[in-house]
């Protein structure tokens, strides 16, 4: 797959479910008397359903276009309004806004790691040019040494200790973008919005994404059909079993996508296993993932499990234990094991479904 077919398959998910508040306006734009509606297309994911579970939340809106000037637009986002350009020449991406970022083939010169998708195996080929700061605390200095003319950010504002000082640092640098809402489970509605903002061909992004979905899920279907999947994350002595979803309220009417374990279910269309719901209760979790013991493990009912490894230890003790080779599944051999690339927030969806596959093409353990 080329380097432009890679940046158009870029998905950034995970299952962090947050509330964020509007900060106060920007004075940044004047405020103008028209307000221009996005060329943009609707989120193709909008309404989807994992049968048996209640349709995920309609996305909220993450950018709005306000007006259009010659070689600028007006955006608001949850910080006010900025006037951004509409063919900006050097973005700095904010980890969790690489997704609409690589998705729209955005001109980057950084972002940070804060999702350490350097691990990834295509890293080199996408990020070739682009300066990647390590993960820790933003760093203005080096962010306007690169001289960016848009900043796309969210996490790294919302969950500042000061949100609006951290805004106003990165807007004195360049025009700086916060996106309303969780870009872990919001990041296709972002592409939409932002797309609209810069006249970007949406519909095409998406469908390169969409080829590549189907040519990465491709082993996973075929081998696994539609037998039944759970999602395991082991890290260290820690084990976590993971619903399908998430929740701003706990309520059906607030299921919103679960990052990787979406991909699995949502992508791949992979069946989740009835006892995510019926024993752990996750449709109802407010984590989308509760911490299971190892006792727990010979008694799940999933035909195939899906376990993504984090932490320093790639090959956790727990895998060799006798209690891990009662497993049903691990009998079965229907066990594919990933690394912590594929569980991390900030990576790229194909190349955890690609893990996926490799895994599956192998033949599980």
């Amino acid at each position: 797959m080329s380097a432009g077919s890679r940046r158009l398959a870029s998905a950034c998910v995970l299952a962090v479910v947050a509330t964020v508040a509007c900060g106060a306006d920007d004075d940044t734009a004047d405020e103008p008397t028209t307000t221009v509606e996005s060329s943009a297309v609707a989120d193709p994911g909008s309404g989807f359903q994992i049968p048996g579970y209640p349709a995920f939340s309609t996305p909220p809106t993450m950018l709005e276009v306000v007006e259009e000037r010659d070689d600028t637009v007006v955006v608001r986002h949850q910080f006010g309004q900025v006037e951004i350009p509409s063919d900006p020449s050097r973005v700095y991406a904010e980890a969790t806004t690489l997704a609409p970022s690589l998705l729209l083939d955005l001109p980057l010169v950084g972002a940070d790691d804060w999702g350490e998708f350097r691990e990834l195996p295509n890293a080199d080929e996408l990020f070739d040019g682009v300066d990647i700061a390590p993960a820790g605390e933003t760093n203005y200095e080096r962010i306007a040494a690169l001289d960016p003319d848009l900043i796309l950010t969210w996490s790294s504002v919302v969950f500042a200790d000061d949100p609006e000082d951290a805004y106003d640092r990165y807007s004195q640098i360049a025009p700086t973008i916060v996106f309303n809402d969780n870009m872990y489970s919001f990041w296709r509605q972002a592409s939409v919005d932002l797309g609209g903002a810069l006249g970007s061909d949406v519909e095409d992004a998406f469908a390169g994404f969409d080829r590549a979905v189907r040519d990465a899920c491709a082993p996973a279907q075929e081998r696994i059909g539609d037998e039944t999947v759970a999602r395991l994350t082991i890290s260290g002595d820690v084990i976590k079993i993971h619903g399908v979803g998430g929740y701003y309220g706990a309520t059906p009417d607030d299921l919103i996508p679960a990052g990787d374990t979406q991909w699995f279910y949502e992508y791949c269309e992979l069946v989740p296993s009835s006892e995510l719901e019926d024993r752990f209760d996750l449709l109802n979790d407010d984590d989308a993932n509760i911490e299971i013991s190892a006792e727990v493990l010979p008694e799940l009912e999933a035909d195939h499990l899906i376990v993504v490894v984090q932490g320093d230890d790639d090959e956790p003790a727990i895998l060799d234990s006798p209690i891990w080779a009662s497993i049903p599944a691990v009998e079965a051999g229907n066990v594919y094991v990933l690394p912590s690339v594929a569980g991390y927030s900030d990576d790229l969806a194909i190349d955890a479904l690609d893990t996926l596959g490799d895994a599956v093409a192998s033949g599980g353990s």
